[in-house]
C-alpha cells in the first residue's frame, strides 16, 4: 500500500469558479453572443448493466454516455435581430412553409471549427464557452460540436409592467459532444511608452506563430509589426505611450521556460 503525504494532496489552485465568469460563442449566432447572459456545462450521464450473479447483481459500467442539453439565455434587442437570428435557423431545420427555407440553410456557409471536415453547410454550427479566470482572462474552453437549436422561448410584452424589465429569451440545443481545451493564456502585459520597441516574454514560446500580440485589443502581424528573438519580442514601431500590450499564447501550444 502506497502512503500519500498529504501536502502532495493539496490544490495547485484555491481560487474558486465564479458564476458571472464566461463568454459564450455560437459562430453562426454572432448577435446573440453578444447579448448572452447565460450558459451552462451541461450535465453527462454514463448508462449502466447489472451482472447477475448467485448472491448479488453486481453494477457494471456501461458503453455509451447521455448528455445533457446546452442551455443559454439572452436579452432580446428592440429590433429583434438576435431573435430572429435563432427562429430563421429553427424555421430552416423544419421548413414549415416550403422546401426552400431548408435549403436556404443548408447552402449558407459552414459555420463550423476550421478542423471539420464534413459537408453540412449551415444545418449545424459549432459552439465555446470560455470559462475566464478571476482576472477575465480566457481560462477553459468547453467547445461543443455539431450544434442546433432544439427550443426557443416565446416573448411576453405586458402594458401593465411597472418597472424596466428588458426582455430575455431561453434557447435549447442539441449537440453532437463536449470537450474541454485549455484557453488561451496570457503570457504577460506591458505598457507602451513612446520609445521603448523592445519587451522581455517571461518564457520563450518554441514557436513564434503561436503568439497572438495585440495593442490596444488590435492584433498585430509576426514580421510586420513585430519579431520575437528568443524571450524577447521587438516592435517595428515604439508603441505609442500608455497602450496596453498583450501577449498571449494560443491554446494547444507548449512553451519553453527560461532559466
Amino acid at each position: 500500500m502506497t502512503i500519500v503525504n498529504s501536502h502532495t494532496r493539496q490544490p495547485t489552485k484555491l481560487d474558486y469558479a465564479e458564476p458571472t465568469k464566461f463568454r459564450f460563442s455560437l459562430i453562426k449566432l454572432p448577435k446573440v453572443e453578444y447579448f448572452c447572459t447565460a450558459a451552462n456545462i451541461p450535465g453527462i450521464t454514463l448508462g449502466g448493466a447489472n451482472q447477475p450473479t448467485p448472491l448479488k447483481d453486481i453494477p457494471i459500467p456501461g458503453d455509451k454516455l447521455d448528455y445533457d442539453t446546452l442551455n443559454i439565455s439572452f436579452l432580446v434587442d428592440e429590433n429583434l435581430e438576435n431573435y430572429r437570428e435563432i427562429h430563421g435557423w429553427m424555421t430552416g431545420l423544419g421548413f414549415p412553409k416550403d422546401y426552400k427555407q431548408f435549403r436556404d440553410v443548408a447552402r449558407s456557409g459552414q459555420d463550423r471549427f476550421p478542423t471539420t471536415n464534413d459537408d453540412a453547410g449551415g444545418l449545424y454550427s459549432d459552439a465555446t464557452l470560455f470559462v475566464l479566470t478571476s482576472k477575465n482572462n480566457p481560462n477553459i474552453e468547453i467547445r461543443f460540436s455539431d450544434v442546433y437549436p432544439i427550443s426557443l422561448s416565446g416573448l411576453d410584452y405586458n402594458q401593465q409592467e411597472s418597472d424596466i424589465n428588458y426582455l430575455t429569451a431561453n434557447v435549447t440545443f442539441n449537440y453532437k459532444l463536449y470537450e474541454f481545451a485549455r484557453g488561451n493564456q496570457i503570457l504577460d502585459t506591458f505598457t507602451g511608452d513612446g520609445a521603448t520597441r523592445t519587451f522581455m516574454l517571461s518564457n520563450a514560446p518554441e514557436n513564434p506563430n503561436s503568439l497572438l500580440v495585440k495593442l490596444d485589443n488590435v492584433e498585430q502581424k509576426l514580421n510586420t509589426n513585430y519579431r520575437v528573438f528568443g524571450n524577447t519580442i521587438q516592435f517595428t514601431k515604439a508603441p505609442p505611450g500608455s497602450t496596453a500590450i498583450t501577449v498571449t499564447l494560443s491554446s494547444n501550444t507548449t512553451i519553453s521556460v527560461v532559466s
